[in-house]
């Protein structure tokens, strides 16, 4: 098997860890307009990356990894984890037992991360407040034995 093959099965490769991330991310690959305004490409471009017949420019993989809100490691070369590791863990995680553990992102965080990262800053002041309070309301309820 020569040189080509091994090409092939690169652009391969990342073609299913682009489709993953895009799964993960709650959007269709079929949607190539709408994935081309995400990674600042033309839909046409998205096509040929899903297909494995090309891959992006380091700038535009870059950009597709934070879009999708993965690591461009991963999502280039296969390197775990997939997402990017955080600092301090709250909760199940260990915080509340005096520890402090790394954690990786769920799709579902990664998702809202994402969405969160598109609004706009009036957008965001407004979901803070909706979360902080959602979190006061929920944390009453497991103090009371409701939750968890």
């Amino acid at each position: 098997m020569g040189p080509n093959w091994n090409t092939e099965r690169i652009r391969g490769e990342f073609a299913e860890r682009l489709h993953r991330g895009i799964l993960e991310l709650g959007i269709q690959p079929h949607e190539q307009k709408r994935l081309g305004e995400l990674f600042e490409v033309s839909g046409q471009a998205v096509r040929r990356w899903l297909e494995g017949s090309s891959l992006p420019t380091r700038t535009h993989m870059a950009a597709a990894a934070d879009a999708l809100g993965v690591r461009r490691a991963w999502l280039e070369y296969g390197e775990p984890p997939m997402r990017p590791q955080q600092g301090v863990a709250e909760g199940r995680c260990g915080y509340r037992e005096g520890r402090s553990e790394a954690f990786a992102l769920e799709a579902e965080e990664a998702r809202l991360l994402t969405a969160f990262r598109r609004l706009d800053a009036e957008q965001r002041a407004a979901l803070e407040r909706i979360i902080e309070d959602l979190a006061a309301v929920g944390g009453g309820a497991r103090e009371r034995g409701g939750g968890e």
